[in-house]
């Protein structure tokens, strides 16, 4: 049986790990759509209209992450020497050298667009949906705190499940 203050400790430990996660995603997600949201403003459809980060307002050190060769952002944005990841492979198999973000230009195909605005903008999330959410996640855990010892002690006492 854990005692209390492991069963809090690990309960504890599970809350910042889920409050880090959804931070994290709201980052990445608020960072990513800004750049797809510039390409598509800017009209940056075609190679012959690709724009830079820096035009685009984008060159944050998250944004050049991804856009890294193999880098999530990589399978709908493209640049004009080369296309998607995928059409990438099927051309040479085999990664092209890394990216100079100073003078890449970027630019989102026409025929990528709606799953990039789906993927990377989509419903923005209320944040009084994300603070109830996290406070009802909280009452959980702590009843989890009160709940998880009383089976223990029920299943000690000679009770089966």
């Amino acid at each position: 049986m854990p005692t209390e203050w492991n069963l809090f400790y690990i309960l504890t430990v599970a809350y910042a790990v889920i409050c880090a996660a959804v931070i994290v995603y709201l980052i990445i997600r608020s960072g990513t759509g800004r750049l797809i949201k510039a390409l598509i403003q800017s009209g940056a459809s075609t190679p012959e209209t690709a724009q830079t980060l820096d035009k685009l307002g984008c060159n944050s050190a998250l944004i050049r992450f991804f856009l890294r060769d193999g880098g999530g952002l990589t399978k709908t944005v493209c640049t004009p020497d080369r296309r998607s990841k995928s059409e990438l492979r099927r051309i040479n198999g085999r990664r092209t050298k890394s990216i100079d973000f100073s003078s890449a230009r970027f630019y989102l195909p026409p025929e990528l667009t709606e799953k990039a605005k789906h993927l990377y903008i989509g419903k923005r999330t209320n944040p009084a949906v994300l603070i109830i959410s996290l406070v009802l996640l909280a009452a959980v855990l702590a009843a989890l705190y009160f709940i998880i010892p009383a089976v223990f002690d029920l299943s000690g006492s000679g009770i089966t499940v």
